[in-house]
């Protein structure tokens, strides 16, 4: 039997590591109840697919062990993302009959997979002043990688209580963190695999592009370049990014390449937007979270890119920790990665989100 006051857990399974993050909930505000990371073997997870079950059910049973979280009675909030998850968000303009009565025919036109292989959900939006259009965010998720996803929570004694998108998550998580009242803000989550471009409004999401280039991908070129295997060269640019070494000039290069590209990606995203919203507004900032936030030089090339500020995403900025439990440090340092994951841990069932 569930028991319906206990928060649900959240559950990031990524390319590179399992993310647990669980919060208490008042009226307003959130405490951080629990919060770890447990690493996966390389190719474990790839493009949303898990191909190392035995690996991941025991990263996410050690985790829920370690941070003293019985799975017994407890339900869980999980997150497609990549290529697994369609996002979009459409006009239409309204005629007599309720959204509901075309909404399969907007799901046809507008989402690229056949209907018979998604989990199908969309939410009414605001109604446009000057046009009098509707705004409908249409949300469809391979049924093949909610399943394996919620087969595994099973095998982990969980139940499932939401199935939401990365994306979402991360746009959810910034706006209670910082409210962003009369801005475009650019959200550049920078994985392990790939590197989402999300774009909100208001706190409103608006766009979102999926970019072919990660962390892993940096790692990758250093490899190649350097000489150096594959550990050895993920550690040696963690340590640069956080500053612990001085970065070889090869490596300044290595890194400085590959930024342009993935910059370039996302100019290329956001000239798209601007062409096909007619968007009038000017990008307020730009916000870097993920494994690959601080990659050296890519805060720079993008404020001088893009012409906008540019910080680190910090997603406990509104949330209450308490530093006799946890350590204040790692949540600096490492609090970038859990962008997701407390996404998640806010959501409740039913809460429509």
């Amino acid at each position: 039997m569930t028991l319906p006051f206990l928060p649900l857990v959240g559950i990031d399974i990524g390319p590179s590591a399992v993310k647990v993050a669980e919060l208490s909930r008042s009226t307003s505000s959130h405490k951080l109840k629990a919060l770890g990371l447990e690493l996966l073997p390389q190719d474990a997870i790839a493009d949303g697919v898990i191909n190392n079950e035995e690996a991941v059910e025991s990263a996410v049973l050690h985790l829920l062990e370690k941070l003293k979280i019985d799975p017994r009675g407890r339900r869980a909030a999980i997150a497609i993302s990549g290529q697994s998850i369609e996002l979009k968000r459409v006009q239409v303009e309204m005629g007599e009959g309720p959204i509901a009565e075309i909404i399969d025919e907007l799901a046809d036109q507008h989402l690229q997979h056949d209907m018979e292989d998604l989990y199908f959900r969309y939410r009414v939006l605001e109604t446009s002043p000057s046009t009098g259009l509707q705004s409908v965010l249409l949300v469809g998720a391979m049924r093949d990688v909610v399943d394996q996803q919620i087969n595994l929570l099973r095998n982990c004694g969980l139940r499932t209580g939401v199935v939401d998108c990365s994306e979402l998550c991360v746009a959810n998580m910034f706006e209670y963190n910082y409210p962003t009242e009369g801005s475009l803000t650019v959200l550049l989550d920078v994985g392990s695999q790939t590197s989402s471009l999300i774009l909100l409004k208001n706190g409103q999401y608006m766009y979102r592009k999926n970019i072919q280039i990660g962390g892993d991908e940096y790692t990758r070129q250093i490899t190649q370049n350097m000489g150096l295997d594959f550990d050895h060269a993920e550690t040696l640019k963690i340590s640069i990014n956080q500053g612990s070494v001085s970065a070889p000039e090869e490596m300044q290069r290595v890194l400085a390449d590959l930024n342009e590209v993935l910059v370039s990606e996302v100019q290329e995203a956001l000239n798209f937007y601007f062409e096909q919203s007619n968007e009038q507004d000017a990008i307020s900032q730009v916000c870097l979270l993920g494994g690959g936030a601080r990659i050296m030089g890519l805060d720079a090339l993008l404020a001088s890119t893009l012409q906008a500020p540019v910080q680190a995403v910090n997603p406990f900025n509104n949330i209450s920790v308490n530093p006799q439990k946890f350590e204040v440090d790692y949540i600096l340092m490492q609090g970038h990665l859990f962008g997701v994951a407390l996404g998640l841990a806010m959501r409740r069932i039913n809460d429509d989100k």
